[in-house]
């Protein structure tokens, strides 16, 4: 034993080659390296997801301090390969947002449904709108289109009906937006110009109103017997117009509950002040009787 030690002691530890120096730098070295592009990749990461969203970006903070000063390659790794999945989440959940807000605009542009709109214009108005979200809207939007479509063939047969009495509607493409929105509109009567007839569609209802227009006030106030027994005359003789378009309706395959008319009389009639409405007419009225007397000068 005691030559063993005198040997070990004279010959000395196993000396350090330069090579196995350099092999140790050169492994410190690459190790260095991989954790530098790990962090930089990391560092990139953060970058981009800061330009989509920098609340991600916020929310992911926690897990990336206390993470990227680490010298463990295991940890960087993970945080890279987390970040990369959240960077690919939202990108496509921006890329479909923007979809689905493209779409949910062609659908609004497209329709008048109130709750469509309505329910669009709050789903534009987020961030982020989700597969279930935009699914969701489109299903109500079929459903209330196909609804819609069907209440249009209705109204196409219900216009026909009343202008085969003699009843025209306003030319305008917005008399069937209000009808479908349930707004009043206003039809021109074969019983004088000063005569409208008022309609309206309360879900499966038609609702109807004979209405005499007068300029203002003052017009109302000077209405004389002779023109309310006049106007209750008239609306009698709506009154008979509206038996035969419960007939004409049918006939026209209009499935649509009337609202039951109660027998006119002074007290029943409608007078409705529209001065712009009344002035127009008044214009129309003076252009046709002086078309009349010219004519009547050339015969």
């Amino acid at each position: 034993d005691r030559k063993e030690k005198i040997k070990k002691h004279i010959q000395g530890e196993p000396k350090i080659t330069l090579r196995d120096t350099s092999d140790k730098l050169e492994k410190i070295y690459k190790e260095n390296e991989a954790l530098d592009k790990l962090r930089l990749e990391i560092k990139s990461y953060i970058d981009m997801i800061k330009d989509l969203d920098e609340d991600v970006l916020n929310d992911l903070q926690p897990l990336i301090k206390q993470v990227e000063n680490s010298t463990d390659k295991g940890q960087l790794e993970s945080l890279v390969e987390k970040l990369k999945l959240e960077y690919k989440k939202l990108k496509k959940k921006i890329t479909l947002t923007n979809i689905y807000k493209e779409d949910i605009k062609n659908m609004i542009e497209k329709t008048t449904i109130k709750e469509i709109i309505e329910k669009g214009k709050r789903l534009l108005e987020k961030k982020y709108i989700s597969n279930e979200e935009f699914s969701e809207f489109y299903e109500e939007y079929i459903v209330l289109s196909s609804q819609e479509k069907k209440k249009k063939e209705v109204i196409d047969k219900l216009k026909k009906s009343f202008e085969e009495l003699g009843y025209k509607f306003e030319e305008d493409e917005g008399t069937d937006i209000k009808l479908l929105k349930g707004d009043i509109t206003y039809l021109d009567t074969p019983l004088g110009s000063e005569y409208k007839l008022a309609i309206k569609l309360e879900g499966n209802k038609l609702i109807t109103r004979f209405t005499r227009l007068v300029a203002d006030e003052r017009e109302l106030a000077n209405l004389t017997e002779y023109d309310k027994i006049r106007d209750v005359e008239k609306a009698k003789e709506w009154c008979s117009d509206y038996n035969r378009l419960l007939t004409v309706m049918e006939k026209n395959g209009v499935e649509m509950e009337p609202k039951l008319i109660v027998e006119p009389n002074i007290d029943k009639i409608y007078y409705e002040i529209a001065t712009e409405v009344y002035e127009l007419l008044r214009r129309k009225k003076k252009k046709e009787d002086k078309q009349i007397r010219q004519q009547r000068k050339i015969e």
